[in-house]
């Protein structure tokens, strides 16, 4: 019979079972071997991904527009799929071109995506206007190193840090808005169709890197990409 003053839904209850130091080392056997399993992919899996049979990706590193920097006659191109307001992605641009300086011939392409929502893609839009003046890389550059949130007034202050005219910037954003989405979503369109679903992403020929990289990773990137060209050709 249950005692009265225990509920009836708990009088078959079996009585609950101190947690042991066995159980704990069990636990922390498995958590570490959890760990090591996870620490042995990171280092084993691939710094990219080979994108030759996408098709897409000759497409992209075939692009060359003044939203670039490095060298522009480098053997290798890194197209970079970059949101204005990812975290991650500030933090890699710097990481990124010191790794494009050291090695001296990578030209890289700069493609603007706007997950971060309407802001990202104001910035994103903007940053087609000060193309206009041939002031991209410098926006791209100042614009990601800001560590402050991006609003229309800290986009106007880096306009005319980086020497733009921000009353023609301001007509271009209007009379060539269409024409500028037109071109976010090109990139978009592309991004989507090498399977980037995130950013950064980086596109070094046909290999697609996906995520924060070491200033080493992206040479040893580069270097990968030059040797399958050289067997390709």
């Amino acid at each position: 019979m249950v005692p009265a003053d225990v509920p009836p839904d708990q009088g078959d209850a079996s009585p609950r079972k101190a947690f042991s130091r066995r159980d704990f080392a069990m636990l922390s056997g498995f958590a570490a071997v959890g760990w090591l399993g996870s620490w042995v992919l990171r280092e084993t899996a691939p710094l990219a991904q080979d994108m030759s049979s996408n098709g897409r990706d000759q497409t992209a590193a075939d692009q060359r527009t003044s939203r670039s920097a490095g060298n522009p006659d480098g053997s290798v191109t890194v197209v970079a799929f970059n949101d204005f307001l990812c975290p991650i992605c500030k933090v890699t641009a710097h990481i990124l071109a010191a790794a494009v300086k050291h090695d001296g011939d990578v030209r890289i392409e700069y493609r603007d995506l706007a997950f971060f929502g309407p802001m990202a893609e104001r910035a994103a839009l903007v940053g087609l206007a000060m193309d206009r003046q041939s002031l991209y890389p410098a926006y791209h550059d100042r614009t990601m190193a800001m560590h402050i949130p991006l609003n229309e007034a800290v986009l106007r202050d880096i306009g005319h840090d980086i020497g733009a005219d921000w009353e023609q910037a301001t007509k271009d954003l209007k009379d060539q808005r269409q024409a500028f989405l037109n071109r976010l979503h090109q990139d978009a369109n592309l991004a989507f169709g090498l399977g980037i679903r995130g950013t950064p992403a980086f596109l070094v020929e046909s290999l697609l890197a996906i995520g924060r990289k070491t200033e080493d990773e992206f040479l040893a990137i580069f270097a990968e990409a030059r040797d399958k060209a050289h067997i390709a050709e």
